[in-house]
């Protein structure tokens, strides 16, 4: 999944870049939704999302939500919250 977004292929995830990807995955989710994810995952608060981060913040969603990361659905959940 972290690959669908990292679209330079960097290995960290811009704002931007994981905007787009939700946008793609064809989410209707606002724009604020999408700062509280970042906030979630962005654990060094660099602005950017490694993919120690994102697998990290994943799973603490996961505990804190009962979220099946593993799930193809598991997005819909984390962005529907």
């Amino acid at each position: 999944m972290y690959e669908y977004f990292d679209k330079d292929g960097d290995n960290s995830l811009t704002y931007n870049e994981l905007k787009f990807g939700i946008y793609r995955l064809d989410l209707n989710v606002d724009s604020y939704v999408i700062d509280y994810f970042v906030k979630q995952l962005d654990s060094d608060g660099d602005l950017r999302i490694s993919q120690e981060e994102f697998t990290k913040g994943l799973a603490r969603m996961n505990a804190k939500y009962n979220i099946d990361v593993q799930s193809d659905y598991y997005t819909v959940f984390i962005f529907r919250l």
